[in-house]
């Protein structure tokens, strides 16, 4: 059946198209059901077996927690006019992007997902449900394609993901016609490995909180937070 729409609160960012550092230019839109088989293939491929979310965990996150489930589509693999560009050719690398998007026709090469939680501690329950009433985002996943890595792809992603993505409430003022934009989420949350620190610290404005509790997968997992409220 198809993922019911939206609630009328729920209002998923409009789309933005941005040129990364590495010349990768790309479309930030919400996860479409139909983006899944692609999106699990990517997660698998990214992750260890005993970390990778299962297909039906990432279903569950589109169709329950839609409006924080951004992907992110390459326009074009390069900028055929910009450094990036004849950085590709120089490399070799050119030919293969144009491929791997020619093979894909939904050209998805990122995403970021997160579900909600009322609880400010990240748990295995956390990373496995989303309660629509909560305002503690968990995110789950900031994942991109290998064949477009170290292009500044999961940089711009994270960064629009957190500044612009996530899902604000409008209310409009009975004594006028404006309206008061007020942030859904008050919280960010995130796991990470202890390489990855730097990253979120430097492109999300996340901050260390100490290791993690969590045991998911086979190494320390550490706890980031960004407060927005």
């Amino acid at each position: 059946s198809p993922s019911p729409s939206p609630s009328p609160s729920s209002k998923p960012s409009p789309s933005t198209t941005t040129t990364t550092r590495g010349g990768v230019s790309i479309r930030f839109e919400p996860c479409r059901r139909e983006d899944l088989a692609r999106v699990t293939t990517m997660e698998r491929a990214s992750y260890p077996a005993d970390e990778a979310a299962s297909a039906v965990s990432l279903e569950m996150r589109q169709r329950e927690a839609g409006e924080f489930f951004m992907v992110a589509r390459a326009v074009d693999s390069m900028d055929s006019s910009g450094e990036g560009a004849r950085a590709s050719d120089a490399s070799g690398t050119a030919a293969t992007e144009r491929a791997a998007l020619d093979a894909d026709a939904r050209s998805i090469v990122g995403y970021v997902c997160g579900t909600l939680a009322s609880g400010d501690v990240l748990d295995e329950s956390t990373m496995s449900s989303h309660d629509p009433s909560g305002d503690v985002l968990a995110i789950h996943s900031v994942c991109v394609d290998e064949r477009f890595r170290r292009r500044g792809v999961a940089a711009s992603a994270l960064a629009h993901y957190v500044a612009r993505w996530i899902v604000h409430d409008e209310t409009q003022n009975e004594n006028d016609d404006t309206t008061t934009t007020t942030t859904k989420v008050r919280r960010v949350r995130l796991l990470c490995k202890e390489n990855l620190i730097p990253f979120y610290e430097r492109y999300g404005g996340f901050a260390l909180e100490g290791a993690s509790a969590v045991e998911h997968g086979a190494e320390t997992w550490f706890d980031m937070v960004l407060d927005l409220a």
